[in-house]
């Protein structure tokens, strides 16, 4: 204490101010040695006849020069801030390249694909399903727990497409038992390549595979043309299995049918199928419509065209193999309506530019 007004003394007696020796004399006239309380209440003065205005000046003096004596902390205020400074530039850059090229080089370590996933999502830069899907569908993905913990973090429609993934990676039944009523309802809202995924889902450690797709499409609203491509592709390798549709579709949805459940129903393994499948969803074939009226599409005849050159692959691979005649002879008649399909739809493609 004695050395603070030591300190004090020492400054206010250097200095030529009018107004610091109106202070020394505020501090000189005390009848009473002054304290430092003495000095920052207000409520007291040692000079009553001084108005509280005088009092609060003398006051603002004495701690601005008590002040002045402390260490300098600028210099180190701002070391730190550049420190920050260029921290921050980094995450930004970080940020900004993640933003650039989002979901190109995800990572191959399922910690670091975690992280990059909720990076992307508080970014808001998760804005597609398939991105989603291609993290969790990754082989080397194998943070679910973490991830289902933290669902609260993605929307509603996130989280129903989020459960579906997550439950066909690591098969908790707990996601089952929390979303199976919400997948049903909403089966109509879900990302096609998700709606694929629902059914092996389903199916995958059932044998009475009819009986779980009955069940199910009871249960569902409005079953269309559409919902039964989507089955199919998704099934394919036991097309010869499921039900046969009774609704109304095109003529390549049902060359597509007809075909896979040839193909299932001879063993021939995925290889053709697969190649089908591929066809099938690349151009676009549960979209089709069965309206006669409808307009003809180059994704008709891609589809068509394909599906016409595949059967005459299969054909071809069964020649001087046994057991094949019977094979051979459902793919001819296939082969003659896509042949006759590919005919009618270049005619009105042909039509169509006159």
């Amino acid at each position: 204490m004695k050395r603070a007004f030591s300190s004090l003394s020492s400054r206010l007696l250097k200095s030529e101010s009018d107004e610091l020796k109106s202070t020394i004399e505020f501090l000189a006239k005390g009848s009473k040695r002054p304290t430092l309380s003495s000095l920052l209440d207000r409520r007291t003065s040692s000079n009553g006849n001084l108005s509280r205005k005088d009092e609060s000046k003398h006051v603002e003096r004495v701690l601005k020069i008590l002040n002045s004596s402390l260490p300098e902390v600028d210099s180190k205020k701002k070391r730190v801030q550049a420190h920050y400074d260029i921290l921050f530039s980094q995450l930004k850059d970080i940020a900004q390249q993640s933003w650039q090229k989002p979901f190109q080089n995800i990572p191959d370590n399922s910690s670091r694909q975690y992280e990059y996933l909720m990076l992307q999502q508080y970014m808001g830069k998760l804005q597609s399903i398939p991105q989603l899907a291609k993290i969790l569908l990754s082989k080397n993905f194998q943070d679910f727990n973490r991830l289902w913990e933290n669902r609260m973090l993605f929307d509603d429609k996130q989280q129903l497409h989020l459960s579906v993934l997550l439950y066909y990676r690591c098969r908790n039944p707990r996601i089952r038992e929390e979303f199976e009523d919400k997948w049903l309802e909403q089966f109509k809202t879900m990302h096609i390549s998700v709606q694929r995924l629902f059914w092996r889902c389903l199916t995958r450690e059932n044998a009475d595979i009819i009986q779980v797709i009955e069940e199910t499409r009871s249960r569902m609203v409005n079953w269309t043309a559409h919902d039964t491509v989507v089955l199919y592709q998704s099934l394919y390798a036991r097309a010869h299995l499921l039900p046969i549709p009774e609704e109304s579709l095109s003529r390549n949805q049902q060359l597509f049918i007809m075909t896979l459940r040839i193909l299932a129903s001879h063993n021939l393994g995925k290889k053709w199928m697969v190649k089908l499948v591929k066809m099938s969803t690349e151009n676009r074939l549960a979209n089709e419509n069965s309206a006669e009226s409808m307009t003809i599409t180059i994704y008709q005849y891609r589809f068509i065209r394909g599906l016409y050159l595949a059967l005459q692959e299969v054909y071809s691979s069964c020649e001087g193999k046994r057991f094949s005649a019977e094979l051979q002879q459902e793919l001819q008649e296939v082969m003659a309506s896509a042949n006759n399909e590919e005919q009618e739809i270049k005619s009105q493609m042909s039509l169509k530019f006159i």
